[in-house]
């Protein structure tokens, strides 16, 4: 009974590790960091409309004044897996 405990732990372990790198891999960025293009105070930011998650349309410009944080994924992107909704 021992042994068959201690078979099931070693090949639990042997899993664990195979399974490690991908993951520690796909968080990674694929480049250099990138500067990004911050918005100022003051500067006119594109308007656009995009679909909720409903379908309706919605218009960026209805939030004028307000803080929006726009936040997009990839399918290919692991975290951002995590992310969508």
């Amino acid at each position: 009974m021992k042994s068959k405990w201690l078979i099931g732990a070693a090949v639990a372990i042997a899993l664990g590790l195979l399974t490690l790198p991908p993951m520690l891999r796909s968080e990674r960025s694929s480049g250099p960091p990138v500067e990004g293009a911050a918005c100022k105070q003051g500067t006119a930011n594109l308007d656009f409309t995009l679909k909720d998650m409903n379908g309706a349309d919605f218009k960026l410009a209805d939030l004028k004044g307000k803080v929006v944080l726009l936040n997009f994924w990839a399918t290919w992107c692991a975290p951002c897996l995590v992310e969508i909704p």
